[in-house]
């Protein structure tokens, strides 16, 4: 968590300016105002864009999410949500902070950040602990639908989490414990079931005892825990573990020059680590929307997308009659349709 750090940084120191680069991190650097404004922009515009790119992924699994089970596509699109927030949160920091705002309002916005960052590991456990029981119990819970205590549990799971690790003791520790975790039972239950799957397929006297509802759950764990919730789980890993050994680079550079007002070039491997921390951060929605089920949704999206920007336009298109005139629909309408009833008349 960045923000009380990022916070404390901001001094008064004559000759420099104060720059905020990725992770709400606030350093004193001997640039101009221009080069502020447009390390500022470029750090929004790239965070847009990974939010764009994670928007685009919603919707798609939006559009597809008869193809598992609810339980999971609720908490999946939770889990993108959270991405998405989290995005437009810190490019609003980046546009506040340049626009001078106060820091009480940044610590704000960076709180919720933080607070839903941390959702997104929760959720994922959810993930684990959701497919696990699919496949314990695969026979009856492809019709369960048990809203309301899944609602409560997975609330209460979210909450507590978040609550433990971000105000009860350090969030890393617990981050990489549960993320941990997240990983050896991801790769744990692809193996279970590719067996159950395998089984079946093989062994006739267990293939008799296996209904076509769970052959499909089997196999929609596995596709499930495999391309979607493994991927995303250990390519935010590797952005956290970046993030980190960059925060850290960055305090030793700072320990060993006591002068208040910087070069640029000091963060220099900050900023190369924080790129590629942002490479990684956009491998998530790319991986996701590369995959064939995602990926053949991508014309009707923006497909739909180009339609939506011109509905004005399609409204205001031009008809003909039957002389080969055109008309204007939207002003003329009720006009041509009562003048061809008096006509008939």
């Amino acid at each position: 968590m960045y923000s009380v750090k990022a916070t404390d940084m901001v001094t008064n120191s004559l000759n420099c300016t104060h720059v905020m680069l990725r992770n709400h991190y606030i350093v004193n650097v001997n640039v101009d105002k221009t080069a502020q404004t447009a390390i500022e922009i470029y750090y929004a515009l790239l965070i847009i864009i990974e939010s764009f790119l994670f928007g685009v992924l919603l919707r798609i699994h939006y559009r597809i999410r008869k193809g598992c089970h609810p339980f999971f596509g609720l908490l999946y699109g939770l889990i993108l949500f959270c991405y998405i927030f989290c995005g437009l949160a810190e490019a609003i920091c980046q546009f506040l902070f340049l626009f001078g705002a106060s820091a009480d309002t940044l610590n704000v916005i960076y709180l919720l950040y933080d607070l839903t960052y941390s959702a997104i590991t929760a959720l994922c456990f959810c993930c684990l602990i959701e497919r696990t029981i699919s496949t314990v119990w695969a026979v009856s819970y492809e019709t369960n639908r048990t809203w309301s205590v899944y609602l409560i549990v997975v609330s209460l799971s979210v909450t507590g989490y978040v609550s433990f690790a971000s105000f009860q003791c350090r969030g890393c520790v617990v981050s990489a414990v549960v993320t941990a975790i997240i990983i050896g039972g991801c790769i744990g239950l692809y193996f279970l079931n590719r067996k159950l799957t395998i089984r079946y397929q093989k062994d006739l006297s267990f293939m008799g005892k296996v209904s076509l509802s769970m052959r499909y759950q089997i196999i929609e764990n596995m596709i499930v825990v495999r391309k979607a919730l493994l991927p995303v789980i250990v390519l935010d890993s590797l952005v956290t573990l970046v993030d980190a050994l960059s925060s850290e680079l960055t305090t030793r550079i700072e320990e060993y020059d006591d002068s208040k007002c910087h070069s640029m070039m000091k963060y220099a491997p900050y900023v190369a680590l924080n790129h590629v921390a942002m490479v990684l951060e956009y491998s998530i929605p790319l991986y996701m929307l590369f995959r064939k089920s995602y990926r053949r949704q991508l014309p009707d999206i923006f497909r739909k997308l180009k339609q939506s920007s011109r509905i004005q336009q399609s409204r205001d298109s031009m008809i003909q009659n039957v002389f080969g005139q055109e008309l204007n629909v939207v002003p003329t309408q009720n006009e041509y349709f009562a003048k061809l009833q008096n006509e008939w008349k």
